[in-house]
C-alpha cells in the first residue's frame, strides 16, 4: 500500500516519472502480476530506453515470464550499455528469489556480487535466499559478509543473529522431514511433529500424485519474533506459519511470558503448509496463489469453520464474492478487513466445486499445466474447454445450491416479512409470542433463524425432551452452525443421552479447530466406556492444540497404558519429563515402562535420573 501511494505521489509530480514506473514494476513483480509488470516496463522503456534501473527491471520481468532468451537478451543489452554494472543481475536474482526460484536466482546474485563485492544489497539478498532455501550454513556465512559491509542494516543483523542461533538448534530427522528446534521444552513439539506428520504424508502424495524429492525442513521458532525474522527479516508478522519451498517455519502453539501466538491446532496448520510444499515442488514454484491456497485449505484437518460458512454465504447472497481477476488480490492487496479471509475461503470453495463437478483429475491437470509454464487463463481454457469467466459463473451457480444446503440462503439478507424481521431482531426472547413464532416458522420454512429462536426459548425451560427436539430441528435446518451441537452436547450429557452427546462432540472437535475441550471430553467419555483406543485418539487430539499441557500429556500417557500401548505411553512420559524436568515421578514411570519394553539400558538411565532428582529434593 505504501509503495503504491509513493507511485501515485511521484505521478502527481510527473505522470511519466521513471521512478514511478520502476516502483510500479517492482510492486507488480512482488505480487507476481506479470501482465501489469510487462505492460508497465514496456511503456516506460519506450520513454526512457537507456534508463539503467528500468533496463534492469526489464531483465527481471523477462526472467519471471520464464523467457530465457528474452532475459539473456535484456542482460546483454544492459551489459553493453553499462559494462560491469551489477544492477541488472541483482534485480533478476532478487526477483527470482522473491518468486522462490532459488536455483535460478543464485547465479545472478553471485554474478552481482562478483561485479561489485562492496555492495551489501546482493550480499543480503543471497543470504536471505539461503535462509528461505533452508541452507543455514551458507546463509550464516553470507550474512556475515553482508554485515561486515553494512553493520547497521537491521534485516542483515536480525537474520545473521538468527542464522547463527539456528545452527545450534537440535534436529529430529524422519523419512520425510528434518525438524529443527531450540533445545529445551520445544523438543516436545518437535517430537510430536515427527510422529504425526510422518503419518500424514501418504495422504498428500496420493492426493496430489507427487512426492517431493527433498526432505522438508520444519523450523520451530521459539516465539513470534524469531518466526517473523525467519520469514521476513523483521520482528513483526501477522501469521503463525509459512512455507518458502522445502522449508516450513512455525511459531509454537503455547502461551508464555515471551511473545507467543497462543494455542492453536498445529497439525492443521502443518497440513496447510505441507500442501504448499507439495504444490510448489510439483509446479517448480509456478502455481497461482489462489490455487495453492485453495488446495492447502482443503487439506486442513478441521474442514470449513462457522465464520467461513457465514462469510461465504453473506458474500454470495450479497454479490460480494471475488471475480477470478480479483481473487489473487484478496491475498496480495486486501482493501477491506474481510478480503484476506474471504480469499482463503473462496479459493477452497472453488477447489471444492472443481472436484465435485469436474473431478479431481482436472485439478491435477491444472497443476501439470502450471508446471509446464502455461498461464492461468490458458490453463483453464485447455483443461475445462471454457474460459475463466465461465468457470466463475458455473461456480457461482453451484455455490448458491451449497448455501441452501447449509441453511444460510437468507444469511445477511434483510427479511421482507415484517414479522420475521421483528422476531429475528428481538434481543429479549421472553417477550416473544410463541404462537406467533410457530406460525412464522410454518409460513417461512426457509428461515432457520426462527428455529434457533425457538430452541433458545426451549432451553430456558425445564422440558428437556422439548429442548432436544427444538435443537435437532434447528440442527437439521442449519447443520453447519456449531451452536446447536454445543447445546446438544451439554444437554445430552446432563440427561444421559450418550450417543447424542458423542455425535455432537465429534462435530465440535472438528469444527472448533483450536479448542481442546471437546477432545478432552470425548477421551473421558470413551475412557469411561473402557474403549481405550478411541480414548487415546482423542487424548492425543487435545495435545494437537496444547502440546505443552502437562495435564493433557499425563492423561494421554495413562490411557496409553490402559490401552496396553507401552511405546505410546513411553512417548508421552518422555514428553512429561521435558515439560517438568524437576519431577522425579516421570523418570520413575519411564524406568518401569522401559523395563516392560525390554529396554534395560534406558530403564537404568531413567532410574538414575529419578534418584538424582530425589536427592535434590
Amino acid at each position: 500500500a505504501a509503495a503504491n501511494q509513493a507511485v501515485g505521489e511521484l505521478r502527481t509530480i510527473n505522470n511519466e516519472h521513471p521512478l514511478a514506473d520502476a516502483l510500479a514494476v517492482q510492486v507488480a513483480l512482488r505480487q507476481k502480476d506479470m501482465a501489469t509488470a510487462t505492460e508497465t516496463i514496456d511503456a516506460a522503456l519506450d520513454r526512457y530506453p537507456t534508463h539503467r534501473l528500468l533496463l534492469s527491471l526489464d531483465a527481471a520481468v523477462q526472467a519471471l515470464n520464464y523467457d530465457e532468451g528474452a532475459k539473456r537478451q535484456a542482460l546483454e543489452a544492459f551489459a553493453e550499455l553499462a559494462p560491469g554494472n551489477p544492477l541488472a543481475e541483482f534485480w533478476v536474482g532478487q526477483s527470482l528469489s522473491d518468486a522462490r526460484q532459488y536455483a535460478l536466482a543464485e547465479p545472478h546474485l553471485k554474478a552481482a556480487i562478483r561485479m561489485l563485492p562492496g555492495w551489501s544489497e546482493p550480499q543480503l539478498a543471497l543470504g536471505e535466499l539461503y535462509m528461505q532455501w533452508g541452507r543455514l550454513d551458507e546463509a550464516a556465512a553470507q550474512l556475515q559478509t553482508a554485515s561486515s559491509l553494512d553493520p547497521f542494516h537491521k534485516a542483515i543483523t536480525n537474520q545473521l543473529m538468527l542464522s547463527q542461533e539456528m545452527l545450534g538448534y537440535a534436529t529430529i530427522e524422519t523419512d520425510q522431514f528434518v525438524v529443527r528446534y531450540l533445545p529445551g521444552v520445544d523438543e516436545v513439539l518437535a517430537r510430536d511433529v515427527a510422529l504425526h506428520m510422518g503419518g500424514m504424508v501418504e495422504q498428500f502424495i496420493e492426493r496430489f500424485q507427487h512426492d517431493p524429492p527433498a526432505l522438508t525442513q520444519v523450523d520451530l521458532m521459539p516465539d513470534d519474533q524469531h518466526f517473523a525474522v525467519r520469514v521476513t527479516g523483521l520482528p513483526d508478522i501477522w501469521t503463525i506459519a509459512a512455507c518458502t519451498g522445502d522449508v516450513i517455519a512455525m511459531t509454537p502453539p503455547r502461551p508464555g511470558p515471551k511473545r507467543a501466538y497462543g494455542v492453536y491446532n498445529w497439525l492443521n496448520v502443518m497440513g496447510h503448509e505441507y500442501a504448499h510444499v507439495v504444490n510448489l515442488s510439483q509446479t517448480n514454484n509456478r502455481v497461482p496463489h489462489w490455487f495453492t491456497e485453495g488446495c492447502a485449505v482443503r487439506m486442513e484437518t478441521t474442514g470449513r469453520l462457522w465464520p467461513q460458512y457465514t462469510l461465504l454465504a453473506d458474500m454470495h447472497n450479497n454479490d460480494g464474492l471475488f471475480t477470478y481477476d480479483e481473487l489473487n488480490w484478496g491475498f496480495i492487496r486486501p482493501t477491506e478487513p474481510h478480503h484476506r479471509p474471504l480469499a482463503y475461503a473462496q479459493s477452497a470453495w472453488i477447489m471444492e466445486y472443481i472436484e465435485e463437478k469436474h473431478g479431481w483429475d482436472k485439478a491435477l491437470a491444472m497443476l501439470d499445466s502450471y508446471q509446464r509454464g502455461v498461464g492461468e487463463y490458458e490453463t483453464i481454457q485447455n483443461v475445462f474447454g471454457f474460459d475463466h469467466e465461465a468457470l466463475m459463473q458455473r461456480f457461482h451457480d453451484w455455490a448458491g445450491e451449497q448455501v441452501k444446503t447449509w441453511g444460510l440462503a437468507t444469511y445477511g439478507v434483510e427479511p421482507e416479512d415484517e414479522t420475521v424481521k421483528r422476531l429475528l431482531a428481538s434481543e429479549d426472547f421472553s417477550t416473544i409470542d410463541t404462537v406467533e413464532l410457530d406460525q412464522s416458522i410454518k409460513d417461512h420454512p426457509d428461515e432457520p433463524g426462527l428455529l434457533r429462536i425457538k430452541a433458545e426459548i426451549a432451553l430456558t425451560g425445564d422440558d428437556n425432551p422439548a429442548a432436544l427436539a427444538a435443537l435437532k430441528a434447528y440442527q437439521q435446518a442449519r447443520p453447519v452452525d456449531p451452536w446447536a451441537d454445543r447445546e446438544l452436547a451439554r444437554l445430552a450429557l446432563s440427561t444421559g443421552e450418550a450417543e447424542t452427546a458423542i455425535a455432537s462432540l465429534l462435530t465440535l472437535d472438528r469444527l472448533e479447530g483450536d479448542a481442546p475441550e471437546y477432545a478432552v471430553e470425548l477421551a473421558r467419555v470413551y475412557r469411561g466406556r473402557k474403549d481405550y483406543g478411541r480414548a487415546l485418539h482423542f487424548a492425543e487430539r487435545a495435545l494437537l492444540r496444547e502440546p505443552y499441557n502437562a495435564t493433557f500429556r499425563e492423561s494421554a500417557a495413562t490411557i496409553a497404558l490402559q490401552n496396553k500401548d507401552l511405546d505410546r505411553a513411553a512417548f508421552h512420559v518422555e514428553s512429561l519429563e521435558l515439560l517438568e524436568p524437576k519431577r522425579a515421578i516421570h523418570p520413575k514411570r519411564l524406568a518401569v515402562i522401559y523395563q516392560r519394553l525390554g529396554r534395560e539400558d534406558d530403564a537404568e538411565a531413567a532410574q538414575e535420573r529419578a534418584k538424582s532428582l530425589e536427592l535434590l529434593d
